[in-house]
């Protein structure tokens, strides 16, 4: 039952479906946790999350570029998983600036069995789960739907964090005032779309 499922999720992620992304990702997301604390030996719940949300994202991505296909005797919930323990393992490389030693191919994702989430995380409040969402609707804007110069400036701005001067000249800009103009104007883009997606998500 659940391949079928998947197989649904997946052909609406292919057409860019928001409510089928949102079902996957509930769909996955309390297992995740509890396997995440096992397999990953990872403590905090909220980095939990976000490495959860990110690799979904990531996933989603895959599908409608067609990299990635749901294939008979495959779930997407393995390469899910497998995607999230590889961006587990490239957080922990660059946080220690070194060679993590973590073979993820010898990470074990049953899918005949399910990991319970820590006693803790079941009880996710409402207020919380809304902010999950969020967070969710906002890095599937960005990388999914928002186009360059956009979608580079959001990038170079908030995830990997430089400064207006760095961002112009990586992205060949005159100045970093030709930056801090298309910002402005990228993050007005980004506020009517974020309106639409919350309304239709039911968030405001």
């Amino acid at each position: 039952m659940k391949a079928f499922i998947e197989q649904d999720l997946v052909a609406g992620i292919k057409k860019n479906d928001s409510t089928a992304k949102e079902k996957m990702y509930r769909m996955y997301r309390d297992e995740f946790l509890g396997w995440s604390f096992k397999a990953l030996n990872m403590k905090d719940a909220d980095k939990a999350l976000s490495i959860y949300t990110d690799a979904c994202v990531s996933s989603w991505s895959n599908i409608v570029s067609g990299k990635y296909e749901l294939r008979p005797g495959t779930t997407f919930k393995t390469y899910l998983f497998s995607v999230a323990a590889n961006i587990w393992r490239n957080q922990l490389r660059a946080e220690s600036r070194r060679p993590v030693n973590v073979d993820v191919t010898q990470i074990k994702v049953p899918d005949d069995s399910s990991y319970q989430a820590p006693d803790a995380l079941v009880d996710i409040s409402e207020a919380e789960d809304a902010e999950e969402q969020k967070r969710n609707i906002v890095r599937d804007l960005v990388f999914n739907h928002m186009v360059d110069p956009c979608r580079s400036i959001f990038r170079y701005t908030y995830y990997e964090k430089l400064q207006y001067k760095a961002i112009a000249l990586r992205m060949s800009y005159a100045s970093e005032r030709v930056v801090v103009t298309m910002a402005s104007r990228c993050r007005k883009k980004l506020e009517t779309a974020l309106r639409n997606r919350f309304k239709e998500a039911g968030l405001i």
